[in-house]
């Protein structure tokens, strides 16, 4: 249950075969093999290997050619037993001698030994000393850094770049080194260095780096499959990469009764659904279920006074209601429209108004046209009236024999025959004429005369027109 080490490499012993064993352990002592072995190789001559390689350092050949031994100190093989000559060994001691070449006039055999003498090594602590014993450590010694000791500080100041080796860098362990650079992280495609630390690179990490746990509830993938949500394909689906309602997927189990607004118009039931609030007196439901307004439902409390156009012929008030805007021309009787009595002036007839004999209209009075016979409306008046059009006046009209025309009373007509003269009274045709030498007889001059007879005669009544010719 204890951990130790080797006395002549310091590599790792343990006591009991379930002591934990760590990979450092394992590092360290290979380092220490490979740092205080000597290795031992042998061939021809023409098979010594070049002494440079960093494999074949701190390694004695030997030359089966010519049966010398070589050490190669890093740059060339030396031979380690030229001049092997007999002589007495040499106790070798620590510090400084007098004579450091030595006094003897032998040559030491190939096989001499030396002896040493030995002292157990020190503990390292954190300071430099060259030491005080006369002995010297065994080419295998131990020391032991006392807890505490090595600090970043003393790593920092004298473990620099030039003292790694490249062997410090496991292969494939994530790290560079060169003397040049030092330490450096290995990164790839998702890995950068920003501001000398690790980060994810931006955009790199794709299904193939997540594990099927990044996706949690509602999401499927991942462990390299690309991640994507769950839907019932009821009330949700997919569609174009886009996450969406599936049509006629909400229905009214989906809703809450919030869904409706305060005040809003509607009403939700979870067993009916959605329904419109109507007031049944200006908004209804149909049968069919439509919104509507109701027959007689919009009066003029419910119409904004924007209804009426400007100079639209109308005008809307709340108390009243719409009504029909008035004129001099246009009023209202009972409630109808009607042309106002008096009202319509020239200005308000079309030429179309003008028949035949008559002209005017389009903004000027109607006249009647002047008769082609020669008879001009000086000599009688037109007026319009109830019963017709009547000529005052007296126009005088021509026929053959006693006239029979139905004209107006008034009117006048010569028997061009008989040359007698007619005038019209109480619908019918009178002669106007009696015989001379009667009582009453005509004027024996010639003209129209007046009779001032006191009393009706045979040749006519009191005021009858005489005509001497």
């Amino acid at each position: 249950m204890t951990i130790g080490a080797t006395t002549r490499f310091g590599l790792t012993t343990w006591s009991s075969g379930d002591d934990a064993f760590g990979r450092a352990q394992f590092q360290q002592a290979n380092l220490s093999i490979d740092n205080l072995a000597a290795i031992f190789r042998s061939g021809t001559t023409a098979a010594t290997p070049d002494p440079t390689e960093p494999s074949h350092q701190k390694t004695f050949w030997y030359d089966t050619t010519t049966s010398v031994l070589y050490y190669n100190d890093g740059s060339t093989w030396r031979p380690v037993d030229d001049k092997a000559i007999s002589g007495d060994a040499y106790t070798v001691v620590a510090g400084s001698v007098s004579s450091p070449q030595g006094s003897s006039a032998r040559i030491a055999r190939a096989d001499h030994k030396h002896a040493v003498s030995t002292a157990a090594a020190s503990t390292i602590s954190g300071s430099n000393s060259e030491g005080t014993s006369s002995s010297l450590a065994r080419a295998d010694h131990n020391h032991n850094i006392a807890a505490g000791t090595v600090s970043a500080t003393m790593l920092a100041g004298n473990i620099g770049k030039a003292l790694l080796a490249t062997d410090v860098v496991k292969a494939n362990g994530g790290l560079s080194f060169d003397t040049t650079n030092g330490l450096s992280v290995n990164t790839g495609a998702t890995i950068e260095l920003s501001s000398n630390a690790l980060i994810v690179k931006a955009n790199t990490i794709d299904q193939t780096h997540l594990t099927a746990s990044v996706a949690g509830n509602g999401l499927a993938g991942g462990n390299g499959t690309a991640l994507s949500v769950n839907t019932d394909g009821t009330t949700l689906e997919i569609n174009s990469d886009s996450l969406r309602v599936k049509d006629s997927g909400v229905g009214k189990a989906k809703l809450n009764s919030d869904v409706v607004k305060a005040n809003g118009g509607l009403v939700f039931a979870a067993l009916d659904g959605l329904s419109v609030n109507t007031d049944g007196t200006t908004v209804e439901l149909s049968a069919g279920g439509a919104v509507r307004v109701k027959d007689s439902g919009v009066g003029k409390a419910k119409l904004n006074s924007d209804v009426v156009k400007s100079l639209g012929g109308l005008t809307f008030s709340s108390g009243d209601g719409l009504s029909v805007n008035t004129s001099a021309t246009v009023g209202l009787s009972s409630g109808n429209l009607i042309v106002n009595t008096g009202s319509i002036g020239p200005t308000h007839l079309t030429a179309g108004v003008a028949g035949n004999g008559i002209t005017g209209g389009a903004g000027t009075a109607l006249a009647v046209v002047p008769d082609p016979n020669g008879v001009a409306t000086g000599v009688a008046s037109i007026s319009v009236g109830a019963s017709g059009v009547k000529v005052n006046g007296g126009i005088v009209f021509t026929s053959a024999g006693t006239p029979s025309a139905s004209y107006p009373d008034g009117n006048m007509s010569v028997d061009t025959t008989n040359h007698l003269l007619y005038y019209r009274s109480g619908s019918a045709w009178r002669n106007a004429l009696w015989a001379a030498g009667t009582v009453n007889s005509a004027p024996s001059a010639k003209g129209v005369w007046v009779s001032n007879g006191t009393a009706p005669t045979t040749q006519g009544s009191v005021g009858d027109i005489w005509i001497t010719y």
